[in-house]
């Protein structure tokens, strides 16, 4: 069963990944095509989970964590192979980022049917201008570290752990 996503086109593939094979793009997109669809769930998920925590209602935030972490590894030991590991990330964020929220929502007394977004709320612009810094420092660094997996591949083997070693020491002080 696969899961047709049409807005991922094979050349974003391709263009990342050159060097793959038709064999090793085929396995690749198969794959992001069972995986894509967990970034909605993560989406939604973490805007509930702020819910929860804003209300100093934690155990779903661990709960979520620990259902999501396990749920990769049962896929592998389910399904053989690397769609085993994909379409237990893709249960995972199902289940551990979106629905235990959800439910945990349902026992937050007021809070079922007052859900809104209100893009023009002061609030709200308030909080995005000051979340703005953190939102530009994570997308960064997950960006620096495509770059680094896309130069390293280009490079030569052994490459991306070379340089993603060197990032982990980079950081150390920051840690």
């Amino acid at each position: 069963v696969q899961i047709p996503v049409q807005c991922l086109h094979p050349w974003l593939l391709r263009l990342q990944f050159p060097d793959f094979d038709a064999a090793t793009h085929a396995d690749a997109l198969r794959l992001m095509r069972i995986v894509l669809p967990a970034q909605v769930f993560f989406l939604t998920g973490g805007c509930l989970r702020g819910v929860l925590m804003a209300h100093g209602r934690f155990g779903a935030q661990a709960a979520s964590s620990v259902v999501y972490s396990a749920a990769p590894i049962a896929g592998g030991l389910v399904v053989a192979g690397a769609d085993g590991f994909a379409w237990g990330t893709l249960v995972g964020a199902l289940i551990g980022q979106w629905a235990i929220p959800v439910f945990a929502l349902r026992r937050l007394p007021g809070a079922i049917g007052r859900m809104r977004i209100g893009f023009l709320d002061h609030d709200f612009r308030e909080y995005l201008w000051l979340a703005l810094p953190l939102m530009l420092g994570v997308g960064l660094t997950t960006v620096d570290e495509w770059y680094e997996k896309w130069v390293g591949a280009a490079v030569a083997p052994g490459a991306i752990a070379a340089i993603t070693y060197a990032r982990k020491l980079m950081m150390l002080p920051v840690g």
